[in-house]
């Protein structure tokens, strides 16, 4: 299928693609194939969409069955955030917000984009976008930079959404900043004041665990397996510190400052 696609024949081979996929699945499922054999079948079956999407930008007409393809095939990308602490009525209501980046406006935004969250509800993502006209199912993207972080901005929140997020997915509250409006400033704004979002063990203290006894049992279980010869005294000393370190540390993921490695 793949050698022979062209823009002649890409809807009828779409379909034996699509056909080809299934039956992979069902076979993988059976125990017919290995998990390696499933995954070349789908490399090759997304190669095909991705194809399909450049024939069909040529052509005068794009088929139905073929149309939302560049939405299927649109990039993830995944955000330091919980859709359900920080924007629930999106989730529950079809809620939209304004979401932009704030960084690198120069640049011209080109990949096609959905956003995920960073929790394990397959339901944590954003794929309803507002536009100037109607509603997109993407929304454009810079391409990332490796090793620099990319900023975006949900706006409109507020903080009622705040206070219906609660804990959800145990995450707790973000990051605060809150900026002053100040027409005599220079830069017509000041950060007034920062505020930290939950620690691991603030949120475990609400749920009634005891951060010191997590660490005390820990400690218990390495000094045995020290003793036991499994494990070094330096290595269980750099394990304790780590737990230590996670407890007192940020809920959501962290690019610096959590150990050395």
């Amino acid at each position: 299928i793949s050698e022979s696609l062209n823009k002649d024949n890409f809807l009828g081979y779409f379909h034996d693609a699509q056909a080809k996929k299934e039956e992979a699945l069902t076979s993988f499922k059976l125990g017919i194939i290995e998990l390696e054999d499933r995954a070349k079948v789908e490399s090759l079956f997304w190669n095909i969409c991705r194809r399909i999407i450049g024939f069909q930008q040529e052509a005068a007409h794009k088929p139905e069955d073929t149309s939302g393809l560049e939405t299927l095939m649109a990039d993830q990308y995944l955000a330091n955030f919980s859709l359900f602490q920080s924007a629930p009525d999106h989730w529950a209501f079809d809620q939209l917000f304004p979401i932009i980046p704030v960084h690198r406006l120069n640049e011209k935004p080109d990949n096609k984009t959905t956003i995920v969250d960073i929790t394990c509800d397959s339901d944590g993502k954003i794929d309803r976008f507002i536009d100037l006209v109607d509603i997109q199912e993407t929304l454009p993207l810079h391409e990332l930079n490796p090793g620099e972080n990319y900023f975006l901005g949900m706006f409109l929140i507020g903080g009622y959404q705040d206070i219906m997020g609660d804990m959800h997915n145990l995450f707790g509250r973000v990051n605060e900043v809150h900026v002053f409006c100040d027409d005599e400033d220079p830069e017509d704004y000041y950060l007034e004041e920062v505020l930290p979002g939950d620690t691991v063990k603030q949120v475990l203290s609400r749920l009634q665990y005891s951060p010191a006894e997590l660490v005390k049992t820990l400690k218990v279980a390495i000094d045995k397996r020290v003793r036991e010869g499994n494990i070094k005294p330096k290595e269980g000393v750099g394990l304790i510190a780590f737990y230590t370190e996670l407890m007192n540390g940020y809920t959501y993921l962290r690019t610096e400052g959590l150990g050395s490695e």
